[in-house]
């Protein structure tokens, strides 16, 4: 049995779609991340570092890739800092629930929730415009 109500998931989920929404906005008015950079990562790399955010450190450390016609393997991270727009800013815990454990382990989710939000968005874009000039 859940120790949580239906109005405190509701509060819940109303304050995350805020949090979320204003990471976003933090991202394209602080860091500069507007429509025309996200523009240019049209190779998956807001989704890719999505979810890296996204995914629990612990879950996947390494990421293997091809490279120069050979395999090479690489801390997430680093791969995320080569392959996106690096530096690449993430708390990860050791999941014992902790307040400052689960404080930052909601921020890289809200991070990477928001990242997720510009792929949409920048999906979005693309699909307006192929029907425009259709």
């Amino acid at each position: 049995m859940s120790m949580f109500n239906n109005e405190c998931a509701d509060r819940a989920a109303q304050t995350a779609l805020q949090l979320v929404t204003l990471e976003r906005a933090r991202q394209v008015t602080v860091k500069g991340y507007d429509f025309h950079h996200d523009d240019e990562h049209d190779r998956g790399q807001l989704a890719i570092a999505a979810a890296a955010y996204l995914l629990p450190l612990w879950l996947n450390p390494d990421v293997a890739f091809v490279e120069n016609n050979g395999l090479s393997v690489l801390p997430v991270i680093d791969f995320i800092e080569q392959h996106t727009f690096g530096p690449f800013e993430r708390h990860d815990g050791d999941y014992s629930e902790t307040n400052v454990q689960v404080d930052l382990r909601v921020e890289t989710l809200i991070t990477g929730v928001a990242l997720g939000l510009a792929e949409i968005e920048r999906l979005l874009r693309l699909k307006s415009a192929m029907e425009a000039n259709s």
